[in-house]
């Protein structure tokens, strides 16, 4: 069963459960919300498996998400905690099923319970009574205050809050859309007022804030010639957390994106295409004459865990200059984000041959221990096959020999 609990320890941590907060040795570690929560379920359930439905019923409820969100929020608790997922002094990974808690904990709560003798009970009653008879009018008072802040609360601030998220989701995504998908299509045109519409203005000139970031990048593509061609675009936008303050004037937004992005030079001929993300960006927002707007920005890359890769292995004759099919089997691979890199005859090192992940979910089956009929077409000879989850480090490779 489940603890009970306001504060919970555990070695030199504690969590504050009135506040949701992390401390370790009395000093605030910062930790999201979905972190959070996840720790919480674990430490309430110390000890005990806690599956991964039950994880994504209680922290994302009535929303799908996949396993990739799961890791890294699990990652980004096991940061906070310093542990090491290898050799866990805390949350322990169950394969195939979800995670346990394996320290010792201790539960402190701010209510105890006490017993009272008859005689001081007697005395409690009185006393009682007589504050009831001296002052009616204050229990009334309450009583009346109390239901107009329930109905407040029930009726009036979930509106006013939900309608302050909506805008403040509006507002992050167009900005950015904005940004990659008109100022950099056509650098030479920038006009700093145009940023009035979705940025906050500058205190002084500084390369933290974004509107300095975009002005210097429009003005490094026009002094380039070159810009954003008509095919970039945004291929995930999810937020991962929107914050509103009390006072509905103060938003910290965390989302997750990843952007296909392609420049073209002042011929018009392409320069290279790239995939950006996806990562991680950190959005303070502030709400300015009934307008939110942007102040500024903070990128952090995904630190997905890298895959492991046990088998590389032809399904079909690996013929060279035709078409087979391989199984790669191992652990860990994250399918919404894994892909394949090769290296061999036709292949270098320093620019290897890639199977996106987009590839991979068209024409392939993947799991999180097996991707099956991955096509490939290569010359003869010996190819290093490794794996990567998004930005993380390669897995180690296999060799696959082709005929």
């Amino acid at each position: 069963m489940p603890i009970s609990h306001n504060r919970i320890q555990f070695s030199e941590f504690e969590l504050s459960l009135d506040d949701d907060q992390l401390f370790r040795l009395g000093e605030l570690i910062p930790l999201d919300d979905k972190p959070f929560q996840i720790l919480r379920l674990l430490v309430e359930n110390s000890g005990q498996i806690v599956l991964k439905d039950e994880i994504f019923d209680k922290v994302w409820p009535n929303t799908f998400v996949g396993d990739n969100n799961l890791t890294v929020a699990i990652s980004q608790v096991r940061d906070a905690l310093e542990d090491d997922s290898k050799s866990p002094t805390f949350i322990q990974t169950v394969r195939r099923k979800g995670y346990r808690f394996i320290a010792p904990v201790t539960v402190q709560s701010s209510n105890p319970e006490t017993a009272l003798n008859p005689d001081s009970e007697q005395i409690d009653r009185a006393d009682e009574k007589e504050r009831h008879t001296r002052r009616p009018f204050f229990w009334i008072t309450a009583a009346v205050l109390t239901v107009f802040t329930i109905l407040f609360l029930m009726v009036v601030w979930p509106g006013y809050r939900q309608d302050n998220q909506k805008e403040v989701e509006r507002v992050v995504k167009e900005s950015q859309l904005y940004e990659s998908l008109v100022v950099y299509k056509d650098p030479s045109s920038f006009d700093e007022a145009d940023l009035d519409k979705f940025w906050t203005t500058e205190l002084a000139v500084n390369s933290n804030y974004d509107r300095s970031k975009i002005r210097q990048a429009a003005a490094k593509l026009a002094g380039e010639g070159n810009r954003y061609g008509d095919e970039t675009k945004c291929e995930q936008f999810d937020f991962e957390s929107v914050e509103v303050n009390a006072n509905g004037d103060m938003a910290v937004v965390k989302t997750l994106e990843k952007w296909f992005i392609a420049i073209y030079g002042g011929d018009g001929k392409l320069i290279r295409n790239r995939t950006v993300g996806p990562y991680f960006v950190s959005y303070i927002l502030r709400k300015i004459d009934g307008r939110w707007l942007i102040e500024k920005s903070n990128t952090g890359r995904t630190t997905s865990s890298p895959p492991k890769l046990a088998k590389a292995e032809a399904t079909t004759e690996a013929a060279g200059g035709k078409q087979f099919f391989v199984r790669l089997t191992g652990e860990d691979f994250l399918s919404e984000i894994v892909h394949v890199k090769i290296t061999g005859e036709g292949c270098p090192e320093n620019n290897p041959c890639v199977i996106p992940n987009s590839a991979l979910l068209k024409h392939a089956k993947l799991s999180d221990t097996v991707i099956e009929n991955v096509p490939l077409t290569h010359s003869p000879g010996d190819f290093q096959i490794f794996l990567h989850n998004g930005e993380s480090q390669a897995s180690n490779p296999r060799t696959l020999t082709v005929k």
